[in-house]
């Protein structure tokens, strides 16, 4: 009987050894909530003493609640987009426990960028506070411009929606127009709401249209009073001009190439010989017609939309005048498309003419052999 007992005592030792039975001892210690707190310091904060009353209320702030773990982050305008609240709150939130985080609050004078982004984003259910700084009557109104084409056929009119803000909503506004060809005029707009005007696109390139509203009283600013929209006119038919500096293989294909597509009109030109070349030839008796040099290059060159120059190595093919003509046709919105060989590359051909300055790179003399595969740059996507 002893000995079973012993054997069941034995038998219970070893299975609470097993459970590994231990006491946990706890010490836990307080730890302060945390404020997330922005500071706006974009340019618009040095007026009306901006930055001296967020610094005011700062030191307000932290002495009030003692206690509480402040993570302060600097709101700055980004490149032409203003000052964005949405992405600083973002990152401040990212790297707060959610069960520590009081609230935040926003020290700016309410010229916020992306106010939409903010009311869509998905934040932790806690209180944002927003202290506008500056006085609160003080008026400053403000034209933005909500809509336009960025390209559009010369001859269409196309519509340019704007909005005036700042006011006090509903109110009645005169909004004076300027075009880039002198031409002005006003519309009545309403504060808050958007209104549209029909602008003509008059010519290829750059079409501009100034909006502008009457300072209001003791404005805070007036830079804001103002809006540019650009248009950039294109034709509906693309008119190529395709100049070939000696006969070849690839002057044929870009011509069969451009005549396939029935939105482009090619005029195909190629130089036999220099303007300089001697021939006793009498001209009733040539062949082919004069290169119309002059005809082409100064007259009828504001008709084309793109100049192909195939093969055109050497730059005195035609006179330098009319190459700077190319380069002045390049600044008002064409383009100049440059296609041929290895002697392209040469320091003293195009490169050295009056278009140099106009070609996107800069040529070095040198020629490189190894594969290359071209890439469209981030410009090049927003043409089209």
């Amino acid at each position: 009987m002893a000995a079973g007992v012993a054997r069941i005592g034995l038998a219970l030792a070893l299975m609470l050894a097993l459970l590994q039975p231990m006491t946990t001892i706890e010490e836990r210690a307080p730890r302060a909530d945390i404020g997330v707190l922005l500071v706006d310091d974009s340019a618009s904060m040095a007026l009306e003493q901006g930055r001296a009353q967020a610094a005011a209320a700062r030191a307000v702030l932290e002495k009030a609640a003692p206690g509480l773990g402040w993570r302060t982050l600097t709101l700055r305008n980004a490149p032409r987009a203003g000052t964005e609240l949405a992405p600083v709150l973002q990152r401040a939130l990212a790297g707060v426990d959610p069960t520590r985080l009081a609230g935040a609050v926003v020290l700016t004078d309410g010229r916020i960028a992306d106010a939409a982004t903010l009311a869509g984003l998905n934040l932790p259910k806690r209180p944002v506070h927003i202290l506008v700084t500056g006085k609160r009557d003080r008026p400053d109104l403000r034209v933005r411009v909500e809509q336009a084409a960025v390209y559009a056929p010369v001859g269409r009119v196309v519509p340019v929606r704007f909005t005036v803000e700042g006011g006090a909503p509903g109110q009645a506004v005169r909004v004076d127009w300027r075009r880039q060809d002198g031409k002005t005029g006003t519309v009545e707009a309403i504060i808050g709401q958007p209104q549209t005007l029909s602008v003509p696109v008059l010519q290829r390139g750059t079409n501009l249209v100034v909006f502008s509203v009457p300072p209001v009283g003791q404005e805070i600013v007036t830079a804001n009073n103002q809006a540019l929209a650009s248009i950039t006119g294109m034709r509906d038919r693309l008119n190529v001009l395709l100049v070939s500096g000696a006969p070849g293989l690839s002057g044929r294909l870009w011509r069969d190439m451009l005549k396939s597509d029935p939105n482009i009109t090619l005029v195909h030109f190629t130089i036999l010989r220099f303007p300089t070349s001697l021939d006793p030839t009498p001209a009733r008796e040539m062949a082919l017609i004069p290169f119309p040099v002059e005809q082409l290059f100064e007259e009828r060159l504001p008709q084309f939309d793109l100049i192909i120059l195939d093969r055109f190595d050497e730059f005195d093919l035609v006179p330098d005048y009319y190459i700077a003509g190319m380069r002045d046709f390049v600044e008002r919105g064409g383009a100049v498309l440059v296609t041929g060989g290895s002697d392209l590359a040469r320091l003293d051909g195009l490169a050295a003419s009056s278009l140099g300055p106009a070609l996107p790179v800069r040529l070095t003399g040198g020629l490189s052999t190894q594969p290359f595969r071209p890439r469209v740059a981030k410009a090049g996507k927003s043409t089209p």
